[in-house]
């Protein structure tokens, strides 16, 4: 094995790891609730989404190409310590109040 083997192997790991990256901003926040589409926002606008459920409520903020939720009464607030999401892919769920919110990419 010699210096241009391992610059090989070495490139060779590098370029498997890209696809694991996603740094591709979303454009819009889509909702659902119970698996159905609830709304579907521009992430580029500020706005507070409360949603109150049968299974409890949930505050959505909406705010400088970011989302995240503030407020739940859901009893781990597990979708709280998410924290806030931008890029296409990134996803918060509030499992017990059956709440999913996603960043999409406009095609």
């Amino acid at each position: 094995m010699n210096r241009a083997d391992l610059i090989l192997i070495f490139a060779m790991i590098v370029l498997s790891l890209i696809p694991l990256t996603n740094f591709e901003t979303g454009n819009r926040v889509v909702i659902s609730i119970d698996g159905k589409i609830y709304r579907e926002i521009d992430l580029n606008i500020s706005e507070s989404i409360r949603i109150e459920n049968s299974y409890g409520f949930n505050e959505i903020q909406i705010n400088s190409g970011k989302v995240y939720i503030n407020k739940a009464d859901c009893p781990d607030k597990t979708c709280i310590r998410t924290g806030k999401i931008s890029k296409a892919g990134d996803v918060i769920a509030c499992l017990p109040h059956k709440i999913l919110i996603e960043i999409k990419k406009s095609h």
